[in-house]
């Protein structure tokens, strides 16, 4: 069974969770209280804003707050960078081509290279599309030749041609499909092949396939002038402005820009059954892998799960070098919840969402966000 522990940051140990805080059940949460929650969160970190999008007994409510004495405040229009929610959304556009004949699950990801590309492949087995799209490829986080010419832009500069020097030269250390391993990488593989396969790239992929059936009108990757007027500054983990991210070869991992308003209207779909997404939903959790221990299992793109009440949750967690995401939802009882934020400090967001949902403990707020040196932002920054 899912623990929400689970879904927080591993590097947190469980004794900084808040104590003497009654977990409170999202049915019991008022506007108030759910305004209360977020300024909380959000004092004394000049320029951060969250905005959540919570689907629960009350019904739907988004909700958009901060930043603190800054004009205008945050709103369900208020564009971040949701940075591996993106992966949710690759996901479906495999399970959309699948079901439709375009690629197979179980295709060889080399099938959909270039002409004398390669992709690394142990005893015989080659790396599917199935394999990228749950983390079980044997690629690692992140390729080695990076080239971090922009550190705080990290994934700017790789391109299609680093990208296949290193599948050529990369070295499996375990057979795909064997054991969960979290990559970046291998989903953002993933995106370049769906575009390749359906001859078009991956921005116009995502539109056509996902965001425009669903009326998503703000979840892009380019954004038009108005929405660059709504889209939120970023910021690091020590509070400092962070640059936006942009993606070439590896946008399928983590490009998207969304709002709390579309992301609530994503969540609806993933719930919905008669949703125009629906049947790739269904495709995308129906034979998942274990994770570890078993506790979580991997599906296409979603992590499943259990509530505390036994019931199963799909979530995912997201981040770039300024903004920080997460999505829990619970299709059994049709609850669900997003929050979004403009800052990489933590406590983030994933175990605010695990507050608003499950009533699981908040994590504590420390008053002074620790400073990393370069090199550590580099290598933190990449690797969401």
């Amino acid at each position: 069974m899912l623990s929400w522990l689970a879904m927080l940051p591993l590097s947190t140990p469980l004794s900084a969770y808040a104590q003497g805080i009654t977990p409170v059940p999202d049915d019991s949460l008022s506007d108030a209280q759910l305004k209360a929650l977020i300024d909380a969160r959000i004092a004394g970190r000049a320029g951060e804003g969250i905005a959540i999008a919570l689907l629960d007994t009350k019904g739907q409510r988004i909700l958009g707050r901060g930043p603190a004495g800054q004009a205008p405040p945050f709103s369900a229009r208020t564009l971040f960078e949701i940075g591996s929610l993106t992966k949710l959304f690759t996901a479906l556009i495999l399970a959309d081509m699948a079901l439709k004949g375009e690629v197979g699950l179980d295709d060889p990801a080399q099938a959909w290279l270039p002409p004398g590309a390669s992709m690394p492949q142990r005893h015989g087995r080659q790396i599917t599309l199935r394999d990228l799209a749950m983390h079980l490829s044997g690629l690692p986080r992140l390729p080695d030749n990076m080239p971090f010419s922009h550190p705080e832009d990290p994934y700017a500069d790789y391109g299609e041609a680093l990208l296949l020097d290193f599948l050529a030269r990369y070295r499996l250390p375990r057979d795909p499909g064997m054991r969960y391993e979290y990559s970046n990488l291998g989903f953002g593989l993933l995106g370049s092949l769906l575009a390749r396969a359906a001859q078009t790239d991956y921005p116009s992929l995502l539109a056509r396939r996902i965001t425009g059936p669903l009326g998503l009108h703000d979840t892009a990757i380019t954004l038009s002038p108005d929405q660059q007027t709504r889209f939120a500054p970023g910021y690091d983990a020590a509070m400092r402005p962070a640059s936006p991210w942009r993606f070439t070869a590896l946008a399928g991992a983590g490009a998207i820009r969304s709002t709390a308003q579309d992301m609530a209207m994503f969540m609806q779909a993933v719930m919905d059954p008669a949703s125009v997404i629906a049947p790739a939903m269904q495709l995308a959790t129906a034979s998942p892998h274990p994770i570890g221990d078993g506790r979580n299992r991997a599906g296409l793109g979603w992590v499943i799960g259990q509530s505390p009440a036994g019931e199963p949750l799909l979530f995912h967690d997201g981040g770039t070098g300024g903004f920080r995401s997460s999505i829990i939802v619970e299709p059994g009882r049709r609850h669900g919840v997003v929050v979004l934020a403009n800052a990489a400090a933590e406590p983030a967001t994933a175990d605010l969402a695990a507050h608003l949902l499950l009533g699981a403990p908040l994590q504590l707020i420390s008053p002074a966000p620790p400073i990393m040196t370069l090199p550590a932002q580099r290598q933190e920054r990449a690797r969401r």
